[in-house]
């Protein structure tokens, strides 16, 4: 969610946050060298047109309560949410050199896609880095509690996920950001050369914008162009052509299965 990293008090806390929960069995990612990365398919096949697309979120009826962790397309949003102890079993360390210079954690298959897609947008002359991925839920207390005391609750409800409605404690998503804008989580971003690329290229590797701009009532957050989950690539795709929010297509999917 928003942070505002040029503040002093929360660096430490996202420092905090980028490290592993407890109990949390984290591996080193072992990957290839940045030159075979870039040299893998980046591209997914281009996208079929769902015809049978809904504006409106399907009802919540089947959605169980805590949600089932481990599954990457559950509807993670402020009415539902996953349990304290739903911890990813796959997590892997981001190496360095993708990183703002922290340790940060994403689940293999998430991790596998965002080397290749910051390889790909580098090759196109963009560099982009990773500032925050998976959060426990402990740590999502922490960073909730530091924006209720920063930004009062009702503003803090705006851009930061209370424990358990945090999608970055699925592993399954990251914040990114650039030089362009020293780093940080801003609104600005969107507009960089940077942002742009992602919100053209970013659902070829299977990311997905959380909280698009203008769709606060739908999502119940602010524009976040910054915040990216991972879904696969085919999913990406039918979220693409769908002109639903992420939210509203994750509550469609679940419906059908």
């Amino acid at each position: 969610m928003r942070l505002l990293v040029a503040a002093g008090a929360l660096a430490v806390l996202l420092a905090a946050c980028s490290r592993a929960g407890g109990g949390v069995d984290v591996q080193p990612l072992t990957t290839p060298s940045a030159a075979q990365r870039a040299s893998a398919p980046a591209e997914a096949p281009s996208p079929t047109v769902d015809a049978d697309a809904d504006a409106s979120p399907a009802a919540t009826a089947a959605i169980p309560d805590p949600l089932p962790c481990g599954d990457p397309l559950v509807p993670v949003d402020k009415v539902h949410a996953l349990s304290p102890d739903c911890e990813p079993a796959d997590l892997v360390s981001l190496p360095a050199d993708v990183t703002d210079g922290g340790t940060h954690l994403l689940r293999r298959e998430a991790a596998d896609a965002l080397l290749r897609m910051l390889d790909a947008a580098q090759a196109d002359g963009y560099r982009l880095f990773v500032v925050s991925a998976y959060r426990s839920y402990a740590e999502q207390v922490e960073t909730f509690q530091y924006w209720v005391s920063v930004l009062g609750e009702a503003e803090a409800r705006r851009t930061s996920a209370e424990p358990g409605h945090s999608e970055h404690q699925l592993g399954t998503t990251v914040d990114l950001s650039s030089a362009a804008v020293g780093g940080q989580l801003v609104e600005e971003f969107g507009n960089t050369p940077e942002g742009q690329w992602l919100q053209e290229h970013a659902w070829r590797f299977g990311f997905a914008l959380s909280y698009p701009r203008g769709r606060e009532e739908v999502t119940g957050y602010a524009y976040e162009p910054w915040h990216w989950r991972y879904i696969g690539p085919d999913a990406a795709a039918r979220w693409r052509t769908s002109g639903l929010t992420l939210r509203e297509f994750l509550l469609r999917e679940w419906q059908k299965r």
